[in-house]
């Protein structure tokens, strides 16, 4: 195994080649995505619903019996740099990761069956994507998944039959599963090459479809790849996110990406694509739409320009942060645009200028590291390093008087928050932290005022933690 992962035969799950299109695009540019997560596409002059967006994400970094199945460095990272751009990018709605411990072979199954069983339709896209370990037994050429608790008992390995007879009764219009484990097979079909054009977009993307890109044949498949992510990762992940195109078909994108990692690996990786077997599929495409996701912020101002007050939305409308939703705080509290450093961030900061208080909300994507922490520790110690930066800037300014306050609990929206009371000269301080291992992000709720009107404030800071909701799996 070592840097390579292990390999596996798709064991039959890959029967015969969909087209792989070639040449320019001619798809009129932009594609919407409404505030129920929805996607509006355009082609040729006229709308085209491309539905709703979901994806199951699997990373197996941390194996438990090394002895078995040693540790692997790439694949957490491979699926969190993948939920970021198809949520950034392309609007994916729902995104779930199942990473390292939650990845047993009880939970991938329990994962995959709860994609099954949603009431998805014709507006519905399901994207899996698993990274880890796969193994093919030589004598009867079946292929497996490798979970995160496998031993060397093939009883705790997920068989491409299991993952077979689930896929195809998803009720997507659209199912494309995405293995880089060298969990592969033959094509028994050459591919052909198919145009591009919006008659050729529409009418794939309106027929089902029920495919899957390996990222290699019979052969291993190199875990250690580029900038902390394998081979076949860095070039698929890549390739969606320097797209320039509003359209790319699942057998576009394979065809491009393919020989990029076959010639990178020597032609000693060559992924495959095809059509699942037993399944509804009828000739249509995935089509990854490029779309920005919902409630982004306003464009920033010129340097050196004062940041524009922008009025918050009337009463009961709803706005969107990473995948929560919130009523957010009402006039005369102003949202002011400003970017963050990090990359994958975001944050909305609010003002009331007339008491000089800010509400200040901010989600970012957590590292493998990160995620692998306990969370409550994970929340803990965030809250701490938050409030550090703030005393940090506060002493600088000549306000060394820091105190720390209490501590509370609560939830929001069935996920819990933790966060702790400061104070330095007049002024009040409290970060509050929520971890999403669902879209592996965690957020950050401060608001800062001067003491003499911390209660004018906290009522606005509880009325937007009681209003906000997750989107749900």
């Amino acid at each position: 195994m070592g840097s390579w992962r292990a390999v596996a035969l798709l064991g039959g799950l890959v029967l015969m080649a969909a087209g792989s299109p070639g040449g320019a695009q001619n798809a009129d540019p932009g594609v919407q995505k409404r505030p129920d997560g929805s996607l509006l596409g355009q082609l040729g002059g006229s709308a085209l619903e491309l539905g709703t967006y979901h994806a199951l994400l699997i990373g197996i970094n941390d194996y438990q019996h090394t002895e078995f199945a040693p540790k692997l460095r790439t694949a957490v990272n491979d699926v969190q740099m993948l939920g970021r751009v198809i949520i950034d990018d392309y609007g994916f709605k729902n995104v779930k990761l199942v990473l390292d411990r939650q990845a047993t072979r009880a939970g991938i199954l329990r994962a995959l069956a709860e994609f099954r069983d949603l009431p998805l339709g014709p507006g519905d896209n399901l994207l899996v994507y698993y990274a880890g370990h796969g193994h093919q037994r030589a004598d009867t050429q079946d292929g497996f998944w490798i979970p995160a608790d496998a031993t060397a008992d093939e009883f705790t390995w997920i068989s491409v039959a299991d993952i077979r007879r689930i896929l195809k009764n998803v009720k997507a219009r659209h199912t494309l599963l995405v293995s880089d484990s060298c969990f592969s097979g033959t094509l028994s079909r050459a591919l052909v090459a198919l145009p591009t054009n919006d008659r050729f977009l529409r009418e794939v993307f309106l027929k089902d479809s029920y495919q899957v890109i390996s990222s290699g044949g019979l052969e291993p498949v190199a875990d250690g790849g580029r900038d902390g992510l394998s081979l076949f990762a860095y070039n698929f992940v890549g390739y969606l996110r320097q797209q320039t195109r509003s359209y790319v078909t699942a057998a576009q994108l394979y065809s491009d990406v393919a020989p990029l990692v076959a010639n990178a690996s020597g032609s000693r990786q060559t992924p495959e694509h095809g059509k699942i077997p037993d399944t509804f599929d009828q000739n249509g495409q995935f089509i990854f739409a490029r779309a920005a996701a919902a409630g982004p912020l306003a464009a920033l101002p010129p340097a050196g320009s004062a940041p524009p007050a922008i009025t918050p939305p009337a009463a009961g409308a709803l706005t969107r942060l990473a995948s929560g939703t919130f009523a957010p705080p009402r006039s005369p509290w102003e949202l002011r645009p400003q970017s963050l450093e990090a990359p994958g961030a975001e944050q909305l900061p609010y003002h009331l200028a007339e008491k000089g208080a800010q509400i200040r909300i901010m989600a970012s994507p957590m590292g493998a590291i990160e995620i692998a922490k306990d969370a409550g520790e994970f929340r803990q110690d965030l809250v701490k390093s938050t409030l550090e930066s703030f005393r940090t800037t506060f002493a600088k300014s000549g306000l060394r008087d820091w105190k720390s306050g209490r501590a509370e609990s609560a939830t929001v929206d069935g996920l819990e928050l933790y966060g702790v009371d400061a104070s330095v000269s007049s002024l009040w301080v409290r970060a509050a932290v929520v971890r999403n291992d669902a879209d592996g992000r965690s957020y950050v709720f401060m608001i800062i005022a001067p003491q003499k009107h911390q209660k004018d404030v906290l009522a606005e800071y509880q009325r937007v933690l009681e209003s906000w909701k997750w989107t749900r799996r």
